[in-house]
């Protein structure tokens, strides 16, 4: 399964001046980013795989194009959510999470 690397690098240059030791590793048939040996971000085709708070899955769910992914914790984030700045806050909330 190929991934878009357009969005990749999006979120590749969201995290370039704030996170060190950010890991790539090509999974789940993607290309996923890890921090403290944890994956909190995959690039999926043209969707973002994300890990969050589960607590906070049903409120994030509101958002465009967000449905839940079959592991507990995680959303896919669909191209019609991650337009303009929304990757910035799906980023951000997904290493929210990793940092817990």
């Amino acid at each position: 399964m190929a991934y878009d690397a357009m969005l990749a690098e999006r979120v590749r240059h969201e995290m370039i001046n704030n996170v060190p030791d950010v890991e790539e590793k090509e999974r789940i048939g993607g290309l996923a980013f890890m921090v403290h040996g944890k994956m909190f971000v995959c690039v999926q085709e043209n969707n973002l795989l994300l890990a969050c708070n589960p607590n906070q899955a049903e409120e994030l769910l509101r958002h465009p194009g967000v449905s839940h992914y079959e592991m507990d914790g995680w959303l896919i984030i669909g191209p019609e959510g991650t337009d303009g700045k929304n990757i910035s806050f799906w980023v951000s909330t997904a290493l929210a999470w990793n940092s817990k």
